[in-house]
């Protein structure tokens, strides 16, 4: 009977054991699969994180080169669902043509008129050239226009140049420009600018 009861409580030790064992192993795989879910929602955090990140340096970027205003920066370059409040412009447009009028000025030193005046009708009538000024959509007469990078330098060109009569200029308020930035040059004042003064 003592045997009996003996091996009857190695046996229930055993089953235990077992069962302890076998919840063991099944904690142990479930503490794994928990692991591996969390590395997994970590690389999925940390790859949203780099995403995003990306995103605001985008339209950082974006904004930057246009206007300064982040809510503009897709539907400046935006297709069909862009705001219709907005212009659009296509992508490169938005990096290609980059200046304005009073950035170049500030560049040349000249006022944004008086760039409006170099470039326009009465001067090298750049306006209206998709070669120096974005065409690619419709603006009001006063929206800023938006002219190519290149613009700055070429019209530094043609004012080191001081010859407005190959470029058929004769308006007198561009050929006022063309000496103001002639006097600059050889660090006098313009004798016709002086007479124009003491007339007025």
């Amino acid at each position: 009977m003592e045997d009996f009861r003996r091996d009857v409580g190695e046996t229930i030790a055993a089953q235990f054991r077992e069962q302890n064992e076998i919840l063991r192993a099944e904690r142990g795989e479930h503490l794994a699969r928990v692991r591996e879910q969390d590395e997994r929602l970590q690389r999925q955090g940390e790859l949203i994180e780099r995403l995003t990140r990306g995103v605001e340096l985008l339209v950082t970027e974006m904004h930057g080169v246009r206007t300064g205003k982040a809510e503009e920066a897709f539907a400046r370059v935006g297709g069909e669902g862009a705001a219709p409040d907005l212009p659009t412009v296509s992508a490169e447009s938005a990096v290609v043509y980059i200046c304005t009028a009073g950035s170049i000025g500030r560049k040349l030193d000249f006022r944004a008129s008086e760039i409006g005046t170099l470039l326009g009708a009465k001067g090298l009538r750049w306006a209206g050239n998709g070669a120096y000024q974005e065409l690619g959509r419709e603006v009001g007469p006063n929206h800023t226009k938006f002219w190519h990078r290149d613009v700055p330098a070429r019209l530094r060109r043609v004012l080191d140049e001081n010859n407005p009569a190959r470029h058929g200029i004769t308006d007198r308020s561009v050929l006022a420009i063309f000496r103001k930035w002639s006097a600059r040059r050889t660090g006098g004042p313009d004798l016709l600018d002086s007479i124009e003064a003491l007339k007025a």
